[in-house]
């Protein structure tokens, strides 16, 4: 069965897998290459990417050998295949020269249509316009029961992640790279936080008023705010550690609360 997979795809120690100010002299982006610097003297990146003899056979090749092991299709986002943005340049014709790497069919996401480039050695480029899903399922039936590949970039990989389209289907929870599901989940954490957060108003208000203790009014001037951070927080916040502070914030504020409520109680 067609696997969608990605492999040896390099992820930097704070998370990010390119760099600014993307150009021809800067193809990963400004500052970027020392994140691959494992690949480059491989034996398969000199054979098959600047086609020269010699490179490393280690356990780095050995990984980036098993990168191209049944691949059928190629799937990239166009700034894999192009620094250019807007409309397209028809003088370019990839970073590759005249024979590409990849010998098979690649399909290059894209919101600019291009006709078809054929290049030498077996590789065509296909630029697909109609989604991601358009473009895999057009990769499976181009690769005939092998495998499908992503090479990139950061959005398109995400892309593929949050459609939950890439094989091995990923756990929904564990670490993983690129912030994409600490954030999803972290989100739902958050409305459920805010969600209980006015529920802690609303019951300080009805006990309060059965029982009169008048220390509660004065408890919603912090938990009224508490509620507000919350729900804002779980509407606008992406980054999962800002989440984390969030979380803990919270938590802080239900002990304080319980504390409280105890001593009303008790008093």
């Amino acid at each position: 069965m067609s696997k969608l997979r990605v492999c040896s795809f390099g992820v930097s120690l704070d998370g990010y897998s390119a760099g600014p100010d993307q150009s021809l002299e800067n193809p990963l982006g400004a500052g970027f290459m020392n994140v691959m610097d494992w690949f480059f003297p491989t034996r398969i990146f000199r054979e098959k990417v600047i086609n020269q003899a010699g490179g490393e056979t280690g356990v780095d090749n050995a990984i980036a050998e098993k990168g191209f092991d049944n691949v059928g299709a190629w799937i990239m986002g166009r700034n894999m295949f192009t620094p250019g943005r807007g409309a397209w340049d028809m003088s370019w014709r990839g970073w590759w020269g005249e024979e590409p790497v990849y010998h098979c069919p690649v399909f290059v996401l894209t919101h600019h249509a291009r006709p078809p480039l054929e290049m030498k050695g077996g590789t065509t480029f296909h630029f697909v316009t109609d989604g991601i899903e358009a473009a895999l399922q057009r990769a499976k039936d181009a690769a005939g029961g092998r495998d499908v590949r992503i090479g990139g970039g950061v959005a398109t990989v995400r892309e593929y992640l949050q459609a939950r389209l890439v094989s091995p289907r990923i756990p929904e929870r564990g670490e993983i790279d690129l912030q994409v599901f600490h954030a999803e989940e972290g989100r739902k954490y958050l409305v459920a936080y805010a969600i209980l957060s006015w529920v802690t108003v609303v019951t300080n208000a009805v006990l309060g008023q059965a029982y009169g203790i008048s220390q509660w009014p004065a408890q919603n001037t912090v938990i009224v705010p508490m509620a507000v951070a919350t729900t804002v927080a779980a509407i606008v916040i992406r980054r999962f550690w800002v989440q984390c502070q969030a979380l803990a914030i919270q938590i802080g504020g239900w002990l304080w609360y319980f504390a409280r409520l105890q001593s009303a109680l008790s008093g």
